[in-house]
Formats: C-alpha cells, structure tokens, sequence
C-alpha cells in the first residue's frame, strides 16, 4: 500500500511524526532530574582527561585511580569535551543532553533507512513510529553511557541507510558517505561496529551479490580500516592487543541455541499486552518472505547472534522494519478493504473514489472505531513502558547524594578506599558505584565500570562480588567484616548511600555500622552515611581477589571442600583452590566464562 503526495513533505512529516512520539516517550525520563539518567561517570572522565590533555589522545584514564588503558572509542569523549569548550556547559550537562538529542536524531535514521529498504512510504512512517517508541530503542541511550553507545548507534544506522545505494548505484561520495559513517560508529562504540559489519554483510549478501557490489564492498572495508587506523594504531602501539582481549570476555557471548531463544523472546513477550508487538512482527515476516525479500527477516535473529549483550537495543531496527513492513502491506490494506465494503454497503463507491466525499454521516460512524484506537492506546502505553523497560534503569543520582560525595571529596585523605553499598540490586543500573570515583573523586573498590579494559578479569571478578555482596543479605557490622576478611577485599572507609532508588534495605546494616565499634562516623546525612574503618584495611586494596572466572569461589563450595583446602593450605586456601579451579575452567570456550554478565 502507498501513500502519495509531495515527497519531502510526506519524508518531513513522517520524520516529525517519528519525532513527536519519542520526545513523548522519552522526556518524562529526562525532566525528572538535573543530572545524567543512571551511568555516564566514566565518559565524564575520560572527556575531562581529553580536556586536560589538549585534545591528544590520552595514554590512560585517571577513572577510579586504576591506570586504566584509555583504549575504549573516544569519539563521544571528543564530541562531548568539544561541546562543553564550545558552547561553554559543563560537561555534566553535556552528558545529560547530548545523548537525547542524539537519539532522537536516529529515529530520522530509522526512517532514512526504512526508505531505502521498502518502497512503501507507509511502511516507513509505520517503522519510525515502531521504533520511537519501543522502549529498548531509548533506554540505554539516553542515559548518559548513550554518550557512546548511541552515537554509535546513530552511526550506524546512517551508514546502513546509504549501504543500498552505494551496493546498487556506486560512486565515489556514497562509498566515502557510506564508509565514513561506519567508521564513525566504531570510533564511538565497538558493539555498534561490530554491528554495522555484520549488517552491511547481510546486506550484501541479499542485495549485493554482483561483480560490482563485491568490489565496492571490498574497497568499503579497506576505508573502514584507513578511516579508524589512527585511533587503534596509536592504541596498539601504546598497549598492545591486551585491552582488548580483556574486553572480549565481558561481550556476554552465547551459543547459537541461546542467541535464537533470546531472538524468539524478543519478538514473542510472555506478557499478554506486549503480544501484539510480536503478532505484528510475526506479520511483517511473513510478507517479506512472500516477497522474498530476506533481508529484515535473517538480520533480526543475526543481530542475537551478533551483539548478545546489546542486541535488544539494536534488534528494535529489524523489528521495527517488520511492524512497518506487516502494517503497511497486510494489516493496513485488509482495513481499508473492510472500510471500502463498508462503505460500498451504507453508501456510495464514489465515496471511496473521492475521499473528500466523505460526509459527517461516515465519520460519525467511524468515529467510535478511532475513540476506541486511541483509548486502547492511552491503556496500552503506560504498560508497554513498564513491562519494557528494566526496572530503575533511568533513575538518576539525587542532589542529596551528591552532596554528600562532594563532602567526602573535600573531607577525606586523598589515598582513602571505599566499600561502597547502594540500595541498588544490578550493577548495571547501579549508578552510585559508577559516579562514585567521578564525585567523590576516591576509589571504589567494587566498581566494575571502567575495568573491562584490565587483564585477570578484573571487571568480572567485581561482577560477581558485587552479586555476592547483594545475595548474602548483609546486616550487620560483624557480617560485612566477616565477608570482606573470607575475599580479602580491602577498603579504608565504607559509604552507605540513601538513595530512594534500589530494591535493597541498607537501614539494618546501616545501624550497625553506627553502632559498631570498628568503625568510626565521619558523616551521617539524608545522601548517606560515611564511616572510616578502625585499623585500616583489611587487605591491601588492589589485591587479587579470590573468585574464579564462573563466579565461584572457595566459599561458595561445600563446607567440607572449604575444610579440606584449610587443612592442606592454610590462610592461603582460597587462592589454592582458586587456582586448581582456574585450570578446569581454562578449557572451557571463552563466551562460556563470566556467564553472569
């Protein structure tokens, strides 16, 4: 089914459309704080050390105060320190609105690419309007880590949109067009590469399979790898490959098996108000493949493949595309077929020849059918949103809390160590461990952010004590000194925020902590408690930590397997064993280790 009339006008308006429902979707998120939604703290760093290094590239972060590699993609950094110099904002505030703004231009990317893929202008409105207000098209680009994630995002999407074009109709400005947006998404985010590579070559496969588009697409990638040979030559020279292998492993890759059951979950929610999306979708695959058009069909399960950890947030393209695809070719004409015949029984063809024809009469009887969309609509919305969304993802970090991070900065010795506990379950959306090295500017010694680039594993071993931490329900003074002794975790102070936001109740151990004679109060207010530990650390703070690449320690073993490594090794049994345990999980396929990713 095509919808006519002046092209840009029918392009702007399907654009402004797509506009007008995402800022709907999305602004309640953004006005509720003054402050980045949930991460961002280690963006806002790295830009802050790209200022202070003169806009060269710097060798390392001084997040967290760990020496970390600076090898992550800098492009957002520089786009974000060139913001703040420019416009003359600080860079907090460039965090907050930067990745709005950026998001909301990729949904005139969805529609530009929704273009070149269907020849249905309906099609693309239906696509645009999908994805503006699937809530994974959103969620974890707006907050302020979207710094990266979605302008990679945007990136890639606008060198897809062009990929056809360039595949069918070569020249010289649609392959640098084409190739230098490609680049740009792996100069901001490697999952978003990663994903505009494995895209173009599905791509070509389907569309491209001539002399001439293996040719372009063989001098594509060559630009590819000229175009971002500046920021990983000096990376590589600098560090080697290591950052990056250590990286790999917290990509959370699964088997095929795995990737399609998170495909088929997906599209088909066990929420019932969510079906409709999957029906809907289910439609839209179906008519590509009648037309034999392979193209969205295959992409959406190869991006599960593809990009495990991000692929809800990139597979609401190809599911968007089939909404479009099933809505404009299937849904959209049988209701216009079901209207005609309406109409043809009550009144007149000519009233479908000439829809200007249309009298009061008609849409008072079409009235109630559009009352009843809009308030199925209105239902509908609030749900979608919240079965869609993972739980305290958007949540910011309150002007209490921050207030009180300051307060340590400025009244804490410089060297201190923190045991930071936040009300927070996931370390994900646990915005508290993330902005604590930025605002309080000490360490935090379970922050995983940041350590991926690390070697031993570093990132995933604070993973999975971080989740022990929340699992083993804490609630006294005693229990924490225990635990942090059993992990020779080694901390000088410990922080136990006040945020309203979080699923655990830090008021039990909080009290003890005040109570206790191991610890002493420096601060107790409505952003949080600080405390200084009596004796200093337990161990010394960096110190290898006892955990196996699965997550399993000695502790986590039966009370006979931990009573036997004592007897035979003493104080050092938990590295004893976690050795011995080292060597098993050694043999195990590298996306196997850190499955609690």
């Amino acid at each position: 089914m095509k919808v006519r009339g002046p092209v840009w006008l029918l392009s702007a308006g399907s654009v402004a459309i797509g506009l007008a429902v995402g800022l709907v979707a999305r602004l309640p998120f953004f006005l509720a704080s003054d402050f980045p939604l949930n991460d961002g703290a280690l963006f806002l760093q790295m830009s802050r050390d790209i200022l202070s290094a003169h806009f060269a590239l710097p060798t390392h972060t001084t997040y967290n105060f760990e020496g970390i590699p600076f090898a992550y993609p800098p492009l957002g950094f520089y786009v974000a320190a060139l913001s703040s110099l420019l416009l003359g904002v600080d860079l907090t505030q460039v965090l907050r609105y930067l990745p709005l703004v950026v998001n909301l231009l990729t949904i005139g990317a969805v529609y530009l690419l929704a273009r070149s893929l269907f020849d249905s202008r309906l099609a693309a409105l239906v696509a645009t309007i999908a994805f503006a207000g699937a809530p994974r098209g959103y969620e974890w680009l707006i907050m302020g880590g979207g710094l990266t994630r979605g302008l990679g995002f945007l990136c890639a999407l606008a060198a897809l949109a062009q990929a056809r074009g360039m595949l069918e109709r070569p020249s010289v400005a649609r392959l640098l067009g084409c190739a230098g947006c490609a680049a740009l998404a792996v100069l901001a985010h490697l999952e978003m590469g990663l994903f505009v590579v494995y895209s173009f070559a599905l791509l070509l496969l389907v569309h491209g399979r001539t002399r001439r588009g293996i040719a372009i697409s063989v001098l594509w990638a060559l630009c590819l790898v000229v175009f971002t040979a500046p920021w990983w030559g000096v990376v590589l020279h600098r560090h080697g490959p290591a950052p990056y292998l250590a990286a790999s492993a917290t990509a959370g890759w699964y088997s095929l098996e795995e990737s399609l059951e998170d495909a088929v979950r997906f599209v088909f929610p066990s929420e019932p108000v969510l079906a409709a999306q999957g029906a809907l979708a289910t439609i839209g695959w179906l008519a590509c493949l009648l037309r034999r058009d392979l193209l969205v069909p295959l992409w959406l399960p190869l991006v599960f493949i593809g990009t495990p950890r991000s692929a809800p947030t990139e597979a609401t393209v190809p599911w968007a595309l089939l909404v479009g695809s099933g809505v404009a070719e299937v849904v959209a004409p049988g209701l216009l077929a079901l209207a005609r015949a309406e109409l043809w029984a009550r009144w007149d063809l000519a009233l479908v020849a000439r829809p200007q024809a249309i009298t009061a009469r008609s849409l008072y009887t079409l009235g109630p059918g559009l009352v009843g969309a809009v308030l199925l609509g209105i239902l509908a919305v609030p749900h979608w949103r919240e079965l869609q969304l993972s739980r305290g993802t958007l949540d910011a970090m309150t002007p209490a809390e921050r207030q009180t991070l300051a307060w340590i900065a400025q009244h804490t010795p410089p060297g201190s160590t923190f045991l930071v506990l936040s009300p927070k379950r996931g370390w994900e959306e646990d915005y508290v461990l993330e902005w604590f090295p930025v605002l309080a500017q000490r360490k935090s010694v379970l922050t995983p952010q940041g350590a991926e680039w690390l070697p031993d594993y570093v990132h995933g071993r604070r993973i999975c004590l971080h989740s022990h931490l929340k699992d083993e329900h804490l609630s006294d003074a005693q229990a924490l000194e225990d635990w942090a002794q059993r992990y020779q975790l080694g901390f000088s102070h410990v922080y136990v925020s006040r945020s309203p936001h979080g699923s655990v109740d830090l008021e039990p151990i909080r009290a003890s902590l005040l109570a206790s004679e191991a610890y002493q109060v420096l601060l107790d207010s409505p952003g949080g408690t600080v405390l200084a530990r009596r004796g200093g650390p337990i161990a010394q703070p960096g110190a290898p930590l006892p955990i196996a690449p699965d997550c399993r320690s000695l502790f986590t073993e039966t009370p006979e397997i931990q009573a036997e490594f004592f007897a035979r090794y003493g104080a050092d049994a938990p590295w004893a064993w976690l050795a011995e345990h080292e060597r098993e999980v050694a043999q195990l396929p590298r996306w196997q280790l850190w499955r609690k990713y």
